[in-house]
């Protein structure tokens, strides 16, 4: 695609902002399908309020870039879903480029669609980003692929998982080097990378 809703996929994130009275409030949601000029959307803990006075905007993280519409129409489906209604082309905002830093702390790894569980070691983590090594075969042609992983012994995460797409993969006499960008940054992680660099 080229700047528009076809860019944006199935479980990627997004901010809708809520401006009314003077006020704002921004809810996280979470991508469900796209539909030409419609986003149809899961809100992630708190729902839009859909007030009459107010004015919704939208911001996508798609690769490097953030597309943003303002202006939106806001509708609530039957399914406990919310429709996003844009036109036009977004504005696109380049997203900021984080400090990485290296990190040595094993992972495991899930492809989006297998079930297949590979194992390898950090090489990096940023707020935007992190890149991996692993010895599995299933890397090789993973470009492009949705990507789901949980970084062990990282007392930062919890247990909780990082989203991201495969943006590169590097064969490295059969260690694969896999670059990944984050669905949505990640400010915990910005603050410890800032902290500990």
């Amino acid at each position: 695609g080229f700047m528009t809703t076809g860019d944006i996929k199935a479980g990627m994130y997004l901010t809708l902002e809520e401006k009314n009275n003077g006020t704002e409030t921004l809810y996280r949601q979470r991508v469900l399908s796209v539909d030409g000029q419609k986003i149809y959307v899961k809100a992630l803990r708190q729902a839009p309020l859909l007030l009459p006075t107010a004015v919704y905007n939208v911001t996508v993280i798609v690769d490097n870039g953030i597309y943003r519409w303002n202006n939106i129409s806001v509708t609530a489906e039957e399914n406990g879903s919310y429709r996003l209604t844009v036109s036009g082309t977004p504005k696109v905002l380049n997203r900021r480029k984080y400090h990485r830093m290296p990190l040595s702390n094993t992972c495991t790894v899930t492809l989006r669609g297998t079930e297949r569980v590979i194992h390898g070691h950090m090489i990096n983590l940023s707020a935007g980003g992190f890149s991996f090594v692993s010895s599995d075969s299933a890397l090789a042609e993973a470009k492009g692929s949705g990507i789901i992983i949980n970084i062990n012994d990282f007392d930062l995460l919890s247990d909780n998982t990082i989203d991201g797409s495969v943006i590169r993969v590097t064969d490295d006499a059969g260690r694969y080097i896999v670059g990944c960008r984050m669905l949505e940054d990640n400010m915990d992680i910005y603050e410890y990378v800032e902290k500990n660099k």
